[in-house]
Parts: structure tokens; sequence; C-alpha cells
């Protein structure tokens, strides 16, 4: 420690003899530190005074506190006036707000730098713009408004009112006269009213009506229309829009000529303004229609020049004064004669070339392809011949058949037919529509019955002979249609009776008494494959009729069910089927 102070002595008598203190220090000995408000701490090392101030110091020897907050960096070292402000302030001490500048001021006198926020005007920009300005605030040199006065106000600043009611769309900014006014007025101030013969308004400046109520013309739309005029008519001149019927021109004070043709139903004028018929009376042509039409004309011509609008069938022309060729079917071309149509077997634009004798009816116009080809024939002018085994081929393609020779079917009719099959069969799947006798199935590949002797059904192979067999005492009989009608009448009455006996006997039962026992048996019946029918002789004893027995009523074909149907052609009466007497 002795050491240490012994060796700041000597370093101060250096100094001192040399006349100059350490940084911070001042005195004799450089025995005092300068003060804490010197910048830096450093002052003259005789007199102590500061070399600089602090931030926010000044004085001479720092000993005062600038006074203003709004100061940027320190004040002056003097006077303690700021050096500089801070954005939107100024004055000495940057005491006093520039806000309503746009960026800044001028520090000594507050000018604003880069003009005024919207709403003021001024160089500092502390007065307000008029409040009826548009948006947009105003000029900062004199307060006008920069896009013009609110609606209703006038003048540079806006501070002026329109002063009349009518006004729409405000007043003229320099003048304060109205820029329009509301219907029905006029004038610079929209003070004076429109004629109440006016349907939209009139004329600004002069009052002058837009447009008349109907039937009025004239200025002011005082005058009448003429008496013809059609509604209404010009607004300066009184002229006729459109006229009355049959009356024309400018003021539809005449009528249309004779020969023009009556139009009454309003859609159109019977002629113009000029006397000019709209159209003419059939026949007729010409301004006045007063020239006659072609006779050939087909009905009413031209009314500048009388060329036909249709020809009568056969001619052509302007006139309709040229025969049509005589290979044209009907009407030809008006212009240059070309026909409509060519009649069957021809074509060509003329109609001059024949189609092809192959052809079944006409051909095309253009190439002469036939619309259809007579059967074997195809192509597109039927030149070629179908397939050896069609009779009827597309017309695009010879091996497409439409329809095949007997025996043979497919598309292109390359199949063969069952040889069963009595004639053709269906061109698409080879089905028979007829079979030879004594066979059935789709492609007649079955053999009937061999029991059948007139063939079988196509379909389910049940026999169709017009002849049924009965098994008669063991033996075969055939029976014909005649005999068998003969033998179901014969059951038919026999069941007649039969059922009339039961009913009665039936009735008469009920009416004796429980201990009475019938003295005559009932006759009865039964419908099974084996029935016995007893019959009732009238005054006698009872006995068996004299009745052939059937052992069995059956069809020689092997299904039994046939039979049955066979019998029913014979007598269709149901009651009769398996019936027999024993």
């Amino acid at each position: 420690m002795a050491v240490l102070l012994s060796l700041c002595v000597f370093i101060f008598q250096v100094f001192q003899t040399e006349g100059v203190c350490p940084d911070q220090y001042y005195g004799v000995a450089c025995e005092n530190q300068c003060d804490v408000s010197c910048k830096d701490r450093l002052c003259n090392s005789t007199s102590g005074i500061c070399n600089g101030c602090i931030d926010g110091r000044y004085g001479t020897n720092c000993e005062l506190t600038c006074i203003v907050t709004n100061c940027t960096g320190n004040c002056d070292r003097i006077t303690g006036d700021c050096d500089t402000c801070h954005l939107k302030w100024y004055g000495t001490n940057c005491e006093t707000s520039c806000s309503t500048c746009m960026t800044s001021c001028i520090k000594s006198d507050g000018i604003c730098n880069g003009g005024c926020i919207d709403g003021y005007w001024g160089n500092s920009c502390q007065q307000q713009c008029s409040n009826n300005c548009n948006n947009g605030g105003c000029r900062q040199v004199d307060g006008n408004c920069n896009n013009g006065c609110k609606v209703g106000w006038y003048r540079g600043t806006c501070d002026t009112s329109c002063t009349v009611d009518q006004c729409i769309g405000g007043c003229n900014r320099n003048t304060g006269q109205c820029s329009g006014c509301t219907q029905g007025y006029y004038g610079s101030n929209c003070q004076t009213r429109c004629s109440s013969n006016c349907t939209v308004g009139c004329n600004k400046p002069t009052g002058r009506c837009i447009e008349c109520k109907s039937g009025i013309f004239g200025d002011d739309c005082n005058k009448p229309c003429p008496v013809n005029c059609l509604d209404t008519c010009t607004r300066d001149e009184g002229k006729c829009y459109s006229c009355k019927p049959n009356t024309v021109g400018l003021y539809c004070n005449s009528s249309c000529g004779t020969k023009c043709l009556p139009i009454t139903d309003l859609t159109q004028e019977t002629c113009d303004r000029n006397g000019k018929c709209t159209e003419c009376i059939v026949g007729r042509y010409g301004d006045g229609c007063d020239l006659n039409c072609s006779t050939t004309c087909d009905g009413n011509c031209s009314r500048s020049n009388g060329s036909c609008t249709e020809c009568i069938v056969g001619r052509h022309g302007d006139r309709c004064d040229k025969n049509c060729s005589t290979a044209c079917d009907g009407r030809c071309s008006r212009s240059n004669g070309r026909c409509t149509e060519c009649i069957v077997g021809r074509y060509g634009d003329g109609c001059d070339l024949n189609c092809s004798t192959t052809c079944d009816g006409r051909c095309s116009r253009s190439n002469g392809r036939c619309s259809l080809c007579i059967n074997g024939y195809n192509g597109d002018t039927c030149d070629k011949e179908c397939n050896d085994k069609c009779t009827v081929c597309n017309q695009d393609d010879i091996n497409n058949c439409s329809q095949c020779k007997d025996g043979r079917w497919g598309t292109s009719c390359n199949k063969q037919c069952s040889s069963n099959c009595n004639g053709q069969c269906d061109k698409f799947d080879g089905s028979c529509s007829v079979c030879k006798l004594g066979w059935y199935g789709t492609y007649c590949n079955i053999k009937c019955s061999g029991n059948c002797t007139d063939g079988c059904n196509r379909i389910s192979g049940i026999c169709t002979e017009s002849k049924i067999r009965f098994v008669y005492k063991n033996k075969d009989e055939e029976v014909s249609p005649v005999v068998g009608g003969v033998i179901g009448a014969i059951f038919g009455i026999v069941i007649t009776v039969a059922v009339g006996v039961t009913v009665y006997c039936y009735l008469s039962k009920r009416k004796q008494s429980s201990k009475s026992k019938p003295t005559s048996e009932t006759r009865g019946y039964r419908y099974n494959n084996h029935p016995t029918i007893n019959t009732a002789t009238t005054g006698g004893d009872n006995s068996t009729s004299d009745h052939s027995t059937y052992d069995t009523l059956q069809q020689v074909s092997t299904e039994q069910d046939e039979a049955v149907n066979q019998y029913q052609t014979l007598n269709p009466d149901p009651a009769y089927v398996n019936l027999g007497l024993q």
C-alpha cells in the first residue's frame, strides 16, 4: 500500500512539473475531480470548467438543466435553447406542436414543410377547411376545396349555399347556378315551371318542351296535330308519324289508290306516305298497281318489275315464260330451270342421265346411286349380283343376305335348313316354320309318335289326326267323328236322366219319415275311369240297359291326356271325358 501511494505522489509531481493534470482532474495539485455534468467528465485542468456538457445540461459549468422534453439531442451550452426538435414540434425550446403538418415544420416559425393533413390549410396548417368541401380537403395556400363542394354549396371555399330548392346535382362551383333542374322546372336557378303540356320536362335555359303530350305540337306544346294523324305528330312541324287507314301524305290529308290491297287490321299501311301501295291486289304490280302480272305466275309478282314470285308447275323464268324439262318430276328452279326432282329412272343436274336398270325405283340425283336394288342385285348402281344362295342381299355387302333361297339360312345364307322342314326355315336361327308329316320340334328333328296317323303338333308333338281309336271288346275299332258325336249325344242324355233321378230321390227322402225306406234303388253315377250307370225302367223292375261295354277309353298314343283332348274334339262337354259304361 505504501508503495502505491508513493507511486501516485510521483505521478502528480511529474504532471505538476509539466503544468497538466490527468483526465477528469483539475487544481494546483490536480487534487479536484471534474463535475459529473461534464461530458466524459472532462474539464479545464486549471479552472475545472467543463469542456462540454452531457445531454440535458447547459451553463458555464453545465450546472443548468435543459427545460424542454421535445428536444432532440442537447440544448445550447450558453442559452439552453434546443438545437433540434422532435417531428411536428417547434419553438425556442420545442414547446409548440405543429401536428396538423403532413410531415414536419420549421423550428423557428412552425411553417409546415410537406403540406397539411386533410381538413387544414395555411402556412402553419392551423386553419380548418370548410365542412362543405368534398373528401380530399382544401389547398394549403388559400383554403379552396380540392374536389369541389358538397351538394347545395358553391364558391372556392364552398361557404355559400345554393338558394333554389329545385336544383339537382348541386350548383355551379363559381356562379351558384343550378347544374340541373327537377322535372317540370327551368331557369338559371330552376325557378320557373315548364308548360303543363310537356311530358318529360323542358329545356333548362329556354323552357322549350322536350316532348309534347300525344296529339299536340309546337315549342310550348300548344297546337293540335292534324285530325288524320294516328296518335301524334312531329314536335316542330306537326307532320304525322303515321296515318289513319287509307289516308296518306305528310299531314295524312290524302287517300290510297284504288288498286292498293286494302289492309284494315292496322298491322301495315295500305300505302306509304307518298301514296305508293304497300301491296297490290293479286295479279297487279307497279307503284300504282296498274300493271298485270304474267298469267303463268303462281300467285303474285314483284311490285317493282313484274317478275313472278312463283311459277305454275312446269314453267320457269322471271316471268315464268319458259317450259321446264320433260324429265322434271313437276317443278323446276324459277331462276335456271334446274329440276326440283327428276322423274323415276333419271338423274343429273338436267335429269338427262338414266338410272341403272337394276335400281328398284329412284337413284341419287347427284351420282346415280340406287336408292334400292331389285332382288338379287347390290352395289351403288346395283350392278353386282348377290351370292348364289341369296334372293335379296344388302346393297353394300354382297354376303349380307336379307332373304335366302328355299332351304338356306344364315347371314350369308350359307347354312342348310333341316331336311324335315316343309318349305323355308327362319333366316336367323334356322328354325322350321312347318315340319314335314311325322316330324316335330324347333328344327323338325323329332319324330311324332308312331300312333299318330295324320302327324303331330310342331311344338308339343301332340297328334293331330282326325280319328280316335277306342278299345272295344279287346279289339281296335276306329270311330268316325260322326259316330263319336252320336255317342256323345247319348252320353249327354244318360247323364241328364241320372242327375234328374238323383235330385228326385233326394227330395223324396227328405219327405219320408225316418222309419220308411225307399222301395226302389236310387240310381247312381260315377265320374271315374270305370263308371257304371244304372237307369230305371218306368213301370217295371229295374234292369240294365243294353249299352255296349267299353273296357278302356284311351288314345292309342302313349299319353293319356292326349286321348282326353281328342275326345273333347268330338264332344266338348267335359262331363263326358273318361266316362265308360259297364
